[in-house]
């Protein structure tokens, strides 16, 4: 073949490398196909190479990786069964340390200079042993390698090797010009990759930004709906109410005014349970929040959130029962969050539990795989929760208002988030069983320590 006719063919090749390049912008395997086309077109101009092999520097963790790999036929099922059967790898799993400065393949990207060897140890070695690479050369039948730097904006980032079952002593400058320049090709099919991956991670980046946008815009939009309907409620009510009691020429007699000071008073309290479960929520949600944890006697615990409620069971005449397996119980919590969550359950049982009906509030000790847990649970008789929302049931500004619920106060929606994260800081778990129609039952479950929790630093 003439020198003119070689030239032609060798930008045949080149071209034809190219427009793969091109025509696959976008592939996640950009730099094995470019591999794949390479070792084709080197072929189809006869000078038959058997196997090329790409290898990238890793900065990070300062070594020479495999990358990709292309093969002949009759090479590659030899190739891959030995490295699998010899070492249990792949070819792409291969990575050589930039230190071992003897192995070819690093001095080929340390030096910025084309290598040569009749032996595979100069090139595997390490990770593979003498013995594991010769046995490998054996069984591929390869005899002759090559390894050429690829470079991007003259930074040499690894390195194309390139071998043959032949016994070759050099290449001709025609081939080792057009090796060359395939190299730069894959130069830029490594470029593009790391380009595609990068777009890929910076769109899922992105979408998930985005999806957090979006819940920050609807929790922005349920806190403005909740917030404006809970402030303005009793706001109306005390300002309604205070209006007709500052109308001294039409009083209403002792006992209606007393209604409507009792009215206002509820209204204040409702607006001042609002601002603490909003505070509540912003505390606990804090990326910093710790939680204030003590040896505590949770039984203590129990009373003092029966007893604050016990009132409004009397005046909806539901019976209501307190039943502790052991008193005192101590475990290391945080006593105020653990009273908030109890107050939090027994305060919506007796809410939508109807007149006549039954709460119970249980402390109880299970045990579990051979450890112990205290348990607390609030089971009612109340309307229950329709199927519908038991998924929505623990999420920010929840209110029922599709539900069983028949109550007018359906509350601000906070209560059982806060409850859920609260368990959750304490490692626990929290959960609940319901029965539209016929009543609801929540637990929370806690680890129960046989030691005290190590004091607070100050």
């Amino acid at each position: 073949m003439s020198g003119f006719s070689k030239k032609i063919n060798n930008f045949k090749a080149l071209s034809q490398v190219s427009h793969s390049l091109l025509s696959h912008p976008k592939n996640e395997d950009l730099v094995q196909n470019t591999v794949d086309t390479i070792l084709l077109e080197i072929n189809a101009l006869g000078e038959k190479f058997d196997m090329a092999l790409v290898a990238l520097v890793d900065k990070e963790r300062r070594n020479l990786r495999r990358v990709a790999s292309s093969q002949t036929n009759r090479v590659a099922e030899k190739l891959v069964k030995s490295l699998r059967h010899e070492v249990g790898i792949k070819i792409s799993e291969v990575v050589t340390p930039l230190t071992h400065k003897k192995n070819l393949s690093v001095l080929c990207v340390v030096q910025d200079k084309v290598c040569f060897s009749y032996d595979l140890v100069d090139l595997m070695c390490p990770p593979l042993t003498q013995e594991q690479a010769r046995e490998i050369q054996k069984a591929g039948g390869l005899k002759t390698f090559f390894i050429f730097p690829i470079k991007i904006d003259d930074q040499v980032i690894g390195c194309l090797i390139l071998s043959t079952m032949r016994k070759l002593h050099k290449l001709a400058n025609e081939e080792r010009q057009l090796i060359e320049s395939l190299t730069d090709i894959i130069g830029i099919a490594v470029q593009n990759q790391k380009l595609f991956a990068q777009i890929k991670e910076d769109k899922k980046r992105l979408a998930k930004a985005n999806r957090q946008l979006q819940a920050l815009d609807k929790t922005k939009n349920d806190f403005i709906s909740v917030a404006s309907h809970e402030l303005r409620t009793p706001m109306t009510a005390i300002k309604g109410y205070v209006y007709l009691l500052q109308q001294t020429d039409n009083l209403p007699d002792k006992a209606t005014q007393l209604k409507y000071l009792q009215t206002c008073y509820d209204s204040a309290d409702r607006l001042i349970t609002l601002v603490n479960d909003m505070l509540s929520i912003s505390k606990i949600e804090e990326e910093g929040f710790a939680l204030s944890k003590g040896w505590i006697d949770l039984a203590s615990i129990m009373h003092k959130a029966y007893d604050a409620v016990v009132s409004i069971a009397i005046r909806k005449k539901i019976k209501f029962t307190l039943n502790i397996a052991r008193e005192p119980l101590m475990i290391g919590a945080d006593a105020k969050l653990l009273h908030e969550v109890t107050a939090n359950f027994l305060s919506n049982a007796l809410k939508f539990t109807n007149r006549g009906g039954e709460v119970a509030l249980n402390l109880s000790i299970i045990k579990k795989e051979n450890k112990e847990f205290v348990r607390v649970s609030v089971s009612d008789t109340g309307v229950g929760i329709a199927k519908e929302n038991a998924d929505k049931i623990f999420s920010k500004f929840t209110r029922l208002e599709k539900s069983y619920v028949k109550t007018s106060d359906t509350g601000t929606g906070l209560g059982l988030y806060f409850a859920q994260r609260a368990i959750k800081k304490h490692g626990g778990e929290i959960w609940f069983d319901s029965i539209a129609g016929k009543g609801s039952t929540f637990y929370f479950q806690l680890p129960l320590s046989s030691t005290p929790p190590p004091p607070e630093e100050d």
